[in-house]
């Protein structure tokens, strides 16, 4: 539900407003949609392989996104090929290893990959600070800690009496609201400060004019 919310939110304002952070931030929110439909759809354990295929895609693109976007934000250009080739490239990858390791061990490496993606997006979210200070350590503590929990989640014992796993979802579900308010806390704060900016220049300039 939150995951929803927070696509729906973000889809429109990426509509509206055309930044390409916000569409990457969005491509990450629909893909951990569909990946939490999926779950529900398929259960635990997958079905079959493909199915542990597409949620591997899913949880290296979601996460791919969220770095993109942060890249973004800070001013770097990502082409959305690379992105997503480089999750489709893990999937192959993890198809070819497949036989090789357990299953355990293959979910242990993409929940792996998929948590540094996220660290380093915390990071670089974290270290721009050009950003609101607020705004900016919301979302990056709530990013780094969502990260953790994802990874670890998958890989605790799964059963009526798992306190542990119970916490951990829930602490996973308050981590997704942070990332969602903190993303849309950044962005409304950045653009208010991008027009206060623009009006200062705009005065500025009015007054220099009448001034000659």
């Amino acid at each position: 539900m939150i995951a929803a919310v927070c696509f729906c939110v973000l889809a429109y304002l990426a509509g509206v407003r055309r930044e390409r952070f916000l569409r990457y931030w969005t491509w990450a929110w629909a893909f951990l949609v569909l990946r939490q439909i999926c779950n529900i759809v398929w259960g635990s354990p997958f079905p079959s392989p493909w199915a542990g295929d597409a949620s591997a895609f899913m949880r290296m693109a979601f996460a791919g996104c969220i770095l993109a976007g942060v890249e973004e934000l800070r001013g770097r250009r990502v082409d959305f090929r690379l992105v997503f080739g480089s999750a489709a490239l893990f999937v192959a990858a993890k198809v070819v290893a497949d036989p090789i390791y357990t299953i355990r061990t293959g979910v242990a490496v993409n929940l792996g990959a998929m948590m540094l993606l996220m660290l380093v997006a915390s990071w670089r979210l974290g270290t721009y600070r050009s950003l609101p200070n607020a705004e900016r350590a919301l979302a990056s503590i709530a990013l780094a800690i969502y990260a953790v929990l994802t990874a670890v989640m998958p890989l605790l014992p799964d059963g009526p009496g798992s306190r542990l796993l119970t916490n951990f979802f829930f602490m996973s579900w308050t981590a997704q609201l942070c990332i969602g308010i903190g993303m849309l806390a950044l962005f409304f704060r950045a653009s208010y400060e991008a027009e206060l900016r623009a009006e200062q220049k705009h005065a500025a300039s009015l007054t220099e004019a009448l001034q000659d």
